[in-house]
């Protein structure tokens, strides 16, 4: 069994390559965080606006419902953020998705100085 993560058995099949499911805990509840939303998308913003976008999963604390967002793909779905096409695909892909969340280079605030 490899030290990391556990095999998970209906990803893997003949033709298929294993696929390592990481095993996360919640430090406060002290139990397995679980798969909520499988196929999120993730847009990585940079100081300019979007940047790159992937796709990954969500998970959560079946006790206190903290959420992360882990699983990421080996690559983004684009990272062509300079093309002419890139904020209509942006938009179509946003209104197609699961669920979508941001990921920013600095915490955000919103307009009274709170944390989101």
């Amino acid at each position: 069994m490899p030290r990391w993560g556990k095999l998970c058995g209906k990803h893997h099949g003949v033709g298929r390559k294993k696929e390592i499911m990481p095993k996360m805990v919640c430090t406060t509840c002290q139990v397995e965080l679980k798969v909520e939303t499988t196929g999120t998308t993730v847009i990585e913003m940079a100081n300019f606006g979007p940047y790159k976008v992937w796709q990954a999963d969500t998970w959560k604390c079946p006790g206190c419902g903290i959420e992360i967002v882990a699983g990421f793909a080996s690559i983004p779905l684009r990272q062509d953020h300079w093309s002419n096409d890139f904020p209509e695909w942006l938009e179509k892909t946003k209104q197609k998705a699961r669920r979508v969340e941001f990921d920013y280079e600095y915490q955000q605030l919103d307009h009274e100085g709170d944390k989101r």
